[in-house]
């Protein structure tokens, strides 16, 4: 039986050794829904950058400043 700290050290081991994972906020699908300003819309995932796949170390937050900057 895999615990979600069991899943995280296997996904940060796959990692490791070069194996892209599926970026978990979106699962894959490079959006998110967004709530601000009230009104749901999709929009682009900062954490993989709309590319689906996890980017380790990025900042989602910085990335929203950019896209917005």
């Amino acid at each position: 039986m895999s615990t979600p700290e069991n899943a995280a050290s296997e996904q940060d081991g796959a990692e490791e050794h070069g194996e892209p994972q599926a970026c978990m906020p979106c699962h894959g699908s490079g959006q998110v829904i967004s709530n601000l300003g009230g009104t749901q819309s999709k929009v682009t995932c900062p954490w993989c950058q709309g590319g689906g796949v996890r980017i380790v170390g990025s900042d989602a937050q910085e990335y929203r400043r950019e896209q917005d900057g």
